[in-house]
């Protein structure tokens, strides 16, 4: 069920969607009635999260377009670059006015 995750992004009500199907797969397979003990069924089996999975899929994913030399995995990864880099600058801008912010608000009163 996890295939292809890596290369397609999903949001995060996609994510619990396919993970409610992996509950519930886990409640008939060990003929539980709650989805926490489906939950705490699967923990012991050790499988993950599917957010987790997604994640670690996806940079597996990367990291193997990134090392790659040809000129599609090249343009794949400057993309990657551009969109990393973009959210690192969108994070540090939305740090950078809290901080001023709360600078403001202290040092004004």
């Amino acid at each position: 069920m996890l295939y292809g995750l890596d290369a397609c992004p999903l949001s995060s009500r996609q994510l619990r969607s396919v993970n409610h199907v992996v509950e519930s797969c886990a409640r008939k397979i060990f003929n539980v009635n709650t989805f926490e003990i489906a939950a705490e069924c699967i923990k012991m089996c050790g499988v993950n999260d599917t957010g987790d999975a997604e994640a670690v899929r996806k940079d597996k994913f990367i990291k193997r377009y990134l090392l790659n030399s040809s000129v599609v995995c090249e343009i794949c990864s400057l993309i990657v670059k551009r969109d990393i880099y973009s959210d690192l600058f969108s994070f540090l801008l939305n740090f950078i006015t809290v901080i001023l912010r709360v600078c403001t608000k202290n040092f004004g009163e």
